[in-house]
């Protein structure tokens, strides 16, 4: 009865070391950070999508800003398109050239109908983190005579801006 005694005993002590070694668990904490490029046309230098200062038009010699955000790690390139001013008037082809000018440096020209390249405003190479860029933009008149070369009426063109992010 004894030896049996110290076999239970021993089997008893043996199991409660095995069930004192308890059983672990882990969880995995992860989070996942969505890319950016994204662009905004504002009245300041200031990345903001508020709508107060959203610029959706301007007029000759009025300047806004471009302003980017991005944290692809890859950068981005942000083009432009543009044209000559335009008549709303159908029956009227005359047009109005404009210069643009980039941070208060000439960069392009359009004397034409059709809209065509300006070429880059913004190109970051690679990026840590949130990376933000801005370029100012001013459309001018080409001719100083402007306002007596064509008929009166109303002249429009769009700047269109496009951003890609880098492979």
């Amino acid at each position: 009865m004894r030896k049996l005694m110290v076999v239970l005993s021993s089997l008893l002590v043996a199991s409660s070391m095995l069930f004192a070694a308890g059983d672990t668990k882990s969880v995995e904490i992860s989070t996942t950070i969505a890319p950016v490029a994204s662009i905004v046309v504002n009245s300041s230098k200031v990345y903001s999508e508020a709508e107060g200062d959203i610029v959706k038009a301007a007029g000759l010699g009025d300047s806004f800003y471009v302003n980017t955000k991005s944290n692809n790690g890859k950068g981005i390139t942000v083009s432009y398109t543009m044209s000559a001013l335009k008549s709303d008037d159908k029956n009227n082809d005359q047009l109005i050239g404009t210069d643009v000018y980039l941070n208060d440096e000439k960069n392009a020209s359009f004397v034409s109908a059709t809209a065509v390249s300006g070429g880059n405003i913004i190109s970051t190479n690679s990026t840590t983190g949130m990376d933000y860029s801005s370029a100012k933009i001013t459309v001018k008149p080409t001719s100083a005579s402007w306002k007596t070369d064509v008929k009166a009426g109303t002249y429009k063109a769009d700047i269109t801006f496009t951003i890609v992010t880098n492979s």
